[in-house]
């Protein structure tokens, strides 16, 4: 117990001793921050930590990416092609690839191989694990603005659910921007330390120690939480379309033993709503193209390599004439 107690007081003296800033020109020196996959971000409360490294690599880019290349910036490679980038990907853990270290194992750097073998091509897999719709949009408007995708691959409806699980009891209804359920990131980080891997590397933890984490919460999915995530749909699309690019949603694949199968249904009805009859969006639904099992998936929604290599492939030969 003496030795954690010390640890945690070693880690809190750190961040006391060194410049906080995790992106752009950091002072960090201890080896510990490049263990972290999550880090404090201003606006979208976390995002990916640049630091991480897995086998010396970098897993990150400078800018909180999930790497699709061996280049360590967006900002760099963005130049490195002209400033034209072909595809963004906008998601969460199943899009960064949560349990797959290795970048190169993620269907985002495989679907970027695939389009490679025709043309170079520049794809960003915008993906953060636990990011809700929110924080994802929040990326777009800024990064997208800056990228101009020609296409855009929506593949995120789950955690617009997880605040409904994880939230506290408690609160009946939980508000639009979620400030009845969650906290900031930073705070979690340095009250419950010595449980960070066990929160899902600090992410959990945002909760607060009344976190839920029970199905009965998805009894407060109303239609007004659906309205609010079709309206979030709506702005992507309608950001696309400043800049003549084109939306493909793609409704997340889950297992049915999961808590939120039936809610998430739901969510992907919205979707595929709201991408009719727009000229620049279309809906591609690969629910029943992959079976879910151990080979395929890790858990109930997470791919394997091999999910990645199969799902990619498929994304490859329904998108190939819009890329």
């Amino acid at each position: 117990m003496s030795n954690i107690k010390e640890k945690i007081k070693r880690i809190i003296n750190i961040f006391k001793k060194d410049d906080p800033f995790f992106y752009g020109q950091s002072n960090f020196t201890e080896k510990f921050f490049s263990k972290l996959l999550y880090c404090p971000h201003p606006f979208t409360n976390w995002s990916l930590n640049p630091h991480t490294k897995y086998n010396e690599v970098f897993m990150h880019t400078k800018e909180g990416f999930r790497k699709t290349s061996s280049f360590n910036s967006i900002i760099e490679e963005f130049e490195d092609y002209n400033n034209k980038c072909d595809v963004y990907c906008i998601g969460g853990s199943t899009t960064y690839c949560d349990g797959l270290k290795d970048y190169k194992e993620t269907w985002p750097f495989k679907l970027r191989e695939l389009i490679s073998k025709d043309k170079k091509s520049f794809l960003v897999n915008g993906g953060v694990g636990g990011w809700s719709t929110i924080q994802s949009l929040i990326r777009f408007f800024s990064w997208g603005a800056v990228l101009k995708p020609k296409l855009t691959i929506f593949y995120q409806s789950k955690n617009d659910l997880t605040p409904l699980v994880n939230g506290r009891e408690i609160e009946e209804k939980i508000f639009p921007l979620m400030e009845n359920v969650m906290l900031q990131f930073d705070t979690s980080l340095k009250s419950n330390f010595k449980n960070y891997k066990t929160n899902n590397y600090g992410v959990a933890s945002v909760y607060g120690k009344d976190i839920f984490v029970n199905e009965k919460g998805l009894k407060r999915l109303s239609a007004e939480w659906k309205d609010l995530y079709a309206t979030r749909c709506k702005i992507v699309i309608e950001l696309v379309k400043s800049w003549n690019g084109k939306v493909v949603f793609v409704p997340e694949i889950f297992s049915e033993k999961s808590i939120y199968y039936n809610a998430l249904c739901e969510m992907n009805d919205v979707m595929k709503e709201v991408s009719q009859d727009k000229k620049n969006t279309f809906f591609l639904d690969l629910r029943n193209e992959i079976k879910i099992n151990d080979k395929n998936f890790i858990d109930f929604c997470h791919f394997t390599k091999e999910g990645c290599e199969k799902f990619s492939n498929l994304l490859y030969e329904n998108l190939n004439k819009s890329l």
